[in-house]
């Protein structure tokens, strides 16, 4: 079944948190959420992706999306819990999370993460109600008081995101 909610949400995060910087952990085998990121980034806006597939996302797509868009796209490969963070900086408006949804990753990317995004910021877990580990990692955020919205994209079987602003 296909899903139009998906990218209009995605835009939608992404201008509603007047982003210039995102980062994206997990940037898929064919790109479209770091597309659709692309599409919302004003000209000079930057997107980073974390993927451990070193063909995630396809060169020519990247190259593509930013010629297309005049924004910056970088990635970096390798596990999302140990890859060197040194380059990526600080104050990301918007943190998406859809990579492994084991608990592990679910909550240690959080946890890693998080600490980028300026105040004010999102994090946007994709996956939420689809009973994996995000949804373990939803439940020990709201424990430690972090609490954030789902907003279902797909109610044929209800995937929603869940939105945390930092």
């Amino acid at each position: 079944m296909s899903n139009a909610n998906y990218p209009v949400m995605l835009f939608a995060l992404a201008r509603s948190a007047n982003a210039r910087r995102i980062l994206e952990i997990g940037a898929g085998p064919e790109g479209g959420s770091g597309k659709t990121f692309a599409s919302a980034l004003p000209e000079g806006g930057e997107l980073w992706s974390v993927d451990i597939n070193t063909s995630h996302p396809p060169e020519e797509v990247r190259a593509a999306t930013e010629a297309e868009f005049k924004i910056t796209w970088r990635v970096l490969h390798g596990d999302s819990l140990t890859v060197p963070l040194d380059a990526l900086g600080a104050n990301f408006d918007l943190l998406y999370i859809d990579g492994d949804h084991g608990g592990d990753h679910a909550l240690g990317d959080f946890r890693r993460y998080a600490p980028l995004v300026r105040p004010g910021g999102l994090v946007v877990y994709d996956d939420f109600g689809m009973g994996s580990g995000v949804n373990h990692a939803i439940t020990t955020l709201a424990a430690e008081g972090r609490q954030g919205i789902p907003l279902t994209y797909n109610t044929y079987d209800g995937n929603a995101h869940y939105v945390i602003r930092v």
